[in-house]
């Protein structure tokens, strides 16, 4: 799965998200036939950057086909090998975006071990008292009615 990611370009914080899970190609431009619109940012062309995935293989390509040309990293290119976590800058000053492979974030993402096991130790260890309390309640009503 590629994710996308519009980053604002002062502090590379997220935007926007954009998940694509089975595309081999992802086109990105102003206009609403492109997979990724960004009809915002005037400096982006209709048609300006086409992500290909490399056949048999979980690599991708950038390819520049804008006016206003296209930057990873912060280097001009036409067309390249896309490196996991590549910042990718439509045009000068244009939107940033981060380019991303792996699965979709969820809420243990993030969660080392330790804390996963902390937490889910703390959660199993509220059942389990909520647990015996029901079962001491059923015991004792019926030690009650026996008697």
């Amino acid at each position: 799965m590629v994710t996308l990611t519009l980053l604002n370009s002062n502090n590379h914080q997220t935007i926007k998200e954009w998940h694509f899970n089975h595309n081999n190609i992802i086109k990105i431009g102003r206009v609403s036939d492109n997979d990724l619109i960004l009809s915002n940012f005037p400096q982006v062309s209709r048609y300006h950057l086409e992500l290909r995935k490399i056949k048999n293989k979980n690599n991708w390509k950038a390819v520049s086909i804008g006016q206003n040309g296209a930057f990873i990293n912060g280097v001009f290119f036409e067309e390249t090998l896309l490196p996991n976590n590549a910042l990718i800058q439509l045009a000068k000053k244009g939107p940033l975006l981060k380019f991303s492979l792996g699965t979709k974030k969820n809420k243990f993402n993030g969660l080392r071990p330790s804390n996963f096991c902390l937490l889910l130790n703390k959660y199993l260890t509220l059942i389990c008292a909520i647990i015996k309390g029901i079962i001491l309640t059923i015991f004792f009503v019926l030690i009650v009615e026996n008697l």
